[in-house]
């Protein structure tokens, strides 16, 4: 088997044909083991098909072409989003230097006056140094006006966007349109119960400068620990504690004395201190409150003339069911 390949090998080099060996998988057979041998034979060509193959490669039909195409390559990742900036730099400053090569080369060979070349080196270098500083220019502007992170304006969108609102956050982004005095990031009150839990209220006032009104909001959360049954006499008890203790009033002078609000247009200013109270007071309420225990309280509200609206679970609910409604479409 070897002396095959070793006389093919000497055929070839004796035709004057330069010929190269290498191994390739040819098993044989010694000592009744089998090991792996490779040869492979290249006939490679004579010098003037060198000659041919790079005249070909070095002409004008490959590497116009060549050029083309990266310049092609340039827009292309261009218009990709994210576009990439490097690549299309890359591709524009090649493809430049091909055909500076190129047409370096044609004017060496190029047979007129010595003017005649240093006029048409001027043209031709200068129109391709033109088109390759304004391609450059052009991916730096688009590199300046685009954002380094396109994804940013997806992680922009807390998380927390994402999820159904709590009554909590409801408490807090109702009424956008009005202007709020609120401590809602701390616990206005905390009242204690019989059994040692303790509930924590928050507080707001809402003022609207159009009509000049303003009204109240509490926040009342669930007991802590939690009670046993599910009464809400905790919370029952709070909503009267906050009448009793005439939180209402307390309230409005808090945020009257620590913040001092205008608003209109010249010598039309309303301040805050200025709008009438509508009587109006909401009370966000965790625990589910009875139609009985509702009645109460709007009762001994209304003894001084404070007309109450309740928002709890099912308030809640409306507003979950609203919002899958407007999600979910967005991403139908």
């Amino acid at each position: 088997m070897n002396l095959f390949f070793r006389r093919l090998l000497v055929t070839g080099l004796l035709r004057g044909v330069p010929t190269l060996a290498l191994p390739i998988g040819i098993i044989e057979l010694q000592g009744g083991i089998y090991t792996r041998r490779t040869l492979l034979l290249f006939r490679l060509g004579s010098g003037e098909t060198w000659k041919a193959s790079g005249k070909f490669c070095w002409g004008w039909p490959v590497l116009g072409t060549v050029s083309v195409l990266l310049i092609g390559a340039g827009f292309g990742v261009m218009s990709m989003a994210p576009p990439d900036f490097l690549i299309a730099r890359i591709c524009f400053s090649v493809s430049a230097t091909i055909l500076v090569f190129k047409t370096a080369t044609w004017l060496v060979k190029f047979e007129a006056p010595p003017l005649q070349r240093i006029l048409a080196s001027f043209f031709v270098f200068g129109i391709i140094g033109a088109a390759w500083v304004w391609s450059y220019c052009w991916v730096g502007n688009r590199a300046t006006i685009q954002p380094s992170k396109p994804a940013e304006s997806a992680k922009s969108v807390p998380k927390e966007a994402e999820k159904p609102p709590t009554l909590l956050d409801l408490f807090k982004k109702d009424f956008p349109s009005m202007l709020k005095a609120s401590d809602t990031n701390v616990d206005a009150y905390t009242i204690g119960t019989p059994e040692g839990s303790k509930i924590k209220v928050k507080r707001q006032t809402c003022e609207d400068y159009e009509a000049k009104t303003k009204f109240i909001g509490f926040y009342i959360s669930r007991p802590d620990p939690p009670p046993k049954d599910f009464s809400a006499q905790d919370t029952f008890v709070a909503c009267m504690e906050l009448l009793k203790h005439n939180a209402v009033q307390e309230t409005f002078d808090h945020f009257g004395s620590s913040v001092a609000v205008m608003s209109g247009y010249g010598d039309q200013m309303t301040a805050s201190k200025d709008l009438t109270f509508s009587g109006r007071v909401l009370i966000y309420h965790e625990e589910f409150l009875s139609i009985p225990q509702k009645a109460d309280i709007l009762k001994a509200y209304k003894e001084k003339g404070l007309a109450v609206t309740f928002r709890g679970s099912d308030y809640l609910g409306t507003q979950v069911i609203a919002w899958h409604q407007q999600h979910d479409a967005k991403r139908e």
